[in-house]
């Protein structure tokens, strides 16, 4: 698989799950035994989702309380390994209840047969504390 058609699977792979929908499409782009890594996450999340059903309803449950979501200055980048692709990006969030959520990112996406074997998401856990204090508090969102 060339490295370009990697880029453009990642791209669509991330508009697509920040709209919230589609989790058929964006799904299938994710190995069966795909894993989604988010070692910097608040207590109570989790820091390891294995495989395709778990990290689609992991999103679906996210996605509940999301009015919209959208990437700001997103900049994805090839390697010298083609199945592998990183990247940057900043997120506004308008939740269900009216808060707001920003954050900044750095993403690895592992590719094997031409689908997502592994992403990697890192990000500011900060931002996640205080704006989801009361979720966090009472176990609304444990893993």
């Amino acid at each position: 698989m060339r490295a370009s058609d990697n880029m453009r699977r990642v791209r669509q792979f991330l508009d697509l799950v920040v709209s919230g929908k589609d989790y058929d499409l964006w799904g299938g782009m994710l190995a069966e035994d795909a894993e989604r890594l988010t070692p910097f996450v608040p207590p109570g999340l989790p820091t390891i989702t294995k495989g395709r059903v778990a990290c689609v309803n992991g999103a679906r449950e996210i996605f509940k309380s999301i009015k919209a979501f959208r990437w700001i200055d997103l900049d994805l980048h090839e390697t010298d390994e083609p199945d592998v692709i990183y990247g940057t990006s900043k997120s506004a969030v308008e939740l269900t209840d009216g808060r707001h959520y920003e954050n900044d990112y750095v993403f690895i996406f592992k590719f094997a047969n031409g689908l997502i074997r592994e992403f990697r998401e890192y990000l500011n856990p900060i931002p996640v504390m205080e704006c989801f204090a009361s979720e966090l508090a009472s176990g609304e969102w444990e893993s």
